[in-house]
C-alpha cells in the first residue's frame, strides 16, 4: 500500500483515518467502533466467490493494519507526525525518543543510513598498502622504512549490464617513486 504525499511534499498522514472513515481527532472508542463496522463488512469469510474473497481479504488486512496503528498511542503519534515512513523506519517513542525533535533527528539519521547502504550496494572499493621494512638497515641507524606501495580500485555498477572501474597505484622506494591511474569498463 503506497501512501501519497501532499502538495507540499509532506507525508499524507490521513490515509488510515480515511480508510476507517474517521477524523484524525477520533477517540479510541470511535476507532474501535469504526474498525468493528468495517471488519464485519470486509471479513473474508463472508464471501464465497474467489475474486470477491480476494478483494475482501485485501481490504480486511488494510483495515486491521489501520486499527493496529491508530489504537496504539505511540504508533499513532509517530504516524500523525511522519506517516507510514516514520513507522516503517523503526522509530519508537519511549525513553530514547520522547520529543518531536528527537524523533525528527532519528528519522533523518535512519534515512541517511539507508541512502548510504544503497550507494555502497553499487560501489565496491578495494585497496592495499605494502610497506618494505628493513631490520638490518634499522639496526645500522638508517631507519626501518625502505619503501612503500599503495593501490586502490573502485568498481561501480552503472547499469544492469555495465560497470566501471577506476584505480591507481603509487610506489616509493628510497628516493624515487612513481604512480599510475587507470579506468575503464
Amino acid at each position: 500500500m503506497k501512501f501519497a504525499d501532499d502538495k507540499n511534499g509532506a507525508p499524507n498522514n490521513r490515509e488510515l483515518y480515511a480508510l476507517l472513515h474517521i477524523s484524525p481527532e477520533a477517540t479510541d472508542e470511535e476507532i474501535r467502533k469504526a474498525y468493528r463496522q468495517w471488519a464485519q463488512i470486509y471479513h473474508p469469510d463472508k464471501y464465497q466467490a474467489p475474486q470477491m474473497k480476494e478483494i475482501a481479504t485485501e481490504n480486511f488486512q488494510r483495515i486491521c493494519e489501520a486499527y493496529e496503528i491508530l489504537c496504539d498511542e505511540n504508533k499513532r503519534q509517530i504516524y500523525d507526525i511522519y506517516g507510514m515512513e516514520g513507522l516503517t523506519s523503526g522509530l519508537e517513542l519511549g525513553p530514547k525518543l520522547n520529543k518531536v525533535e528527537e524523533i525528527k533527528e532519528e528519522l533523518e539519521r535512519l534515512r541517511r543510513q539507508k541512502e548510504q547502504e544503497k550507494v555502497l550496494a553499487h560501489v565496491q572499493p578495494s585497496g592495499s598498502i605494502l610497506a618494505n621494512l628493513s631490520l638490518p638497515q634499522f639496526l645500522e641507524g638508517d631507519g626501518i622504512m625502505r619503501g612503500m606501495a599503495m593501490a586502490s580500485e573502485v568498481h561501480s555498477k552503472i547499469s544492469k549490464h555495465n560497470a566501471i572501474s577506476l584505480g591507481g597505484n603509487l610506489a616509493v622506494n628510497g628516493n624515487s617513486g612513481g604512480g599510475a591511474a587507470s579506468g575503464g569498463p
